[in-house]
């Protein structure tokens, strides 16, 4: 089994409360789950109006795919041409071993 972890550090400028921050990352966060099949969460900063961290996650069982996955989904929020841009992000595969023991 692989594990596909893709952190997005998303800056929102012209947000001046969370509520316009949140209205600015949900498309994003919405696109890339739609479009990979991936889950999708705001996992931190969420204090923060101007900032935010997203993460992707994709699991199958072949890591040339997974990994096709997540450089797709990396690219798509690079691109992104919505409120939400993003600042960095961090791509890992988890090799993770059969669960059945």
């Amino acid at each position: 089994m692989v594990i596909g972890l893709l952190r997005l550090e998303v800056m929102i400028p012209h947000a001046a409360s969370l509520k316009e921050k949140r209205a600015a990352i949900r498309p994003m966060m919405a696109a890339l789950a739609r479009e990979f099949g991936a889950s999708v969460a705001e996992v931190g900063r969420q204090d923060s109006h101007r900032h935010g961290v997203i993460a992707v996650c994709v699991v199958g069982d072949d890591g040339r795919h997974v990994n096709g996955v997540m450089s797709k989904a990396q690219d798509r929020a690079a691109g992104w041409t919505g409120e939400a841009m993003l600042a960095t992000s961090r791509l890992e595969l988890i090799e993770a071993g059969d669960a059945t023991g």
